[in-house]
């Protein structure tokens, strides 16, 4: 069993702050949004897994093994594989829909505040900065100092985490959704051929 942690060995974020330079203190948060950016797209190609699985299976099961052809306890037992298998594909479609905004980013009703300013965030960007706007756009960007890119890269950080953690349990749900609709089609499947 771990020690509780000492209140008196934690540094607070001033202390943080002043213990470490600016640039490593950048390139240490830009390291953790790319790492967490990384994270969302192991969820995206687990998704098109899942959804290449649904499109084979259900192949498989209508074409291949013909359960249109049959009748009674093996054809329900399809028709319910289908429902998951669709349930599935879409809870995988999910995975991949965008998120362009705070909002849908953290599933609550937020806005930029302050002096966070998301300057990699595509969302923000072009609400902030429509097409012809690139010049305040690159002023903003080159006006900021790396205390600014430093909670810039920190802030992007916190929400990808968000973003991929949204991700992740839409692919836990795609993937426990096939595996239902995977054993009723091996039932079905057994029943068929065994009559």
């Amino acid at each position: 069993m771990k020690p509780p942690v000492d209140a008196d060995s934690v540094l607070s974020a001033e202390a943080i702050e002043a213990a470490i330079p600016d640039i490593e203190r950048y390139k240490a948060y830009a390291a953790m949004a790319e790492t967490t950016r990384k994270w969302a797209t192991v969820m995206d190609a687990k998704a098109v897994f899942i959804s290449t699985l649904n499109a084979i299976v259900l192949s498989l099961m209508w074409a291949g093994f013909k359960f249109g052809d049959t009748s009674g306890p093996p054809l329900w037992l399809a028709a319910v594989a289908t429902l998951l298998f669709c349930a599935s594909l879409v809870l995988a479609v999910l995975v991949v829909t965008p998120r362009a905004t705070l909002s849908a980013a953290l599933k609550q009703p937020m806005i930029y505040t302050g002096e966070i300013r998301p300057v990699s965030f595509y969302g923000y960007v072009t609400k902030n900065y429509p097409a012809g706007k690139f010049g305040q756009y690159r002023d903003k960007v080159l006006g900021m100092d790396l205390r600014a890119l430093s909670i810039e890269s920190l802030e992007q950080h916190y929400t990808i985490s968000h973003i991929a953690q949204q991700k992740s349990e839409y692919v836990r749900h795609a993937s426990l959704t096939w595996i239902a609709g995977l054993a009723f089609t091996l039932v079905g499947t057994a029943i068929k051929f065994a009559s």
